[in-house]
């Protein structure tokens, strides 16, 4: 198998901003400078598999996510609970009815 370290990078980016964490805050934890992070964010320096580990905890993903792009079942329901918990009784009837739409189409 062959590492996508462009796409795995673009992966850290988007969820390191989604979370607000700071490059500073991920580079400190993994013992890195922030310019190598920078680099693996890029693609340009590959990531160890232990640093891909500390990462998946760090941003608290799926290895199979930030490696593959898999996003696995059960953190796909722990988005939607952290979701649903900002959402008003009228929010969450609407998202159900998405949802039920959503099952019926051919996607």
């Amino acid at each position: 198998m062959v590492l996508d370290y462009k796409a795995i990078g673009k992966r850290i980016k988007l969820v390191r901003n989604d979370k607000n964490i700071s490059k500073n805050d991920i580079a400190k934890q993994l013992k890195i400078t922030e310019n190598d992070l920078n680099k693996i964010e890029q693609g340009n320096i590959e990531i160890n598999l232990v640093n891909i580990v500390k990462l998946s905890e760090i941003l608290d993903i799926s290895i199979d996510y930030l490696v593959k792009g898999i996003e696995k079942k059960e953190n796909l329901k722990k988005e939607f609970e952290k979701i649903l918990d900002k959402c008003t009784k009228k929010q969450e009837e609407f998202i159900l009815e998405i949802a039920e739409l959503t099952t019926q189409m051919n996607l």
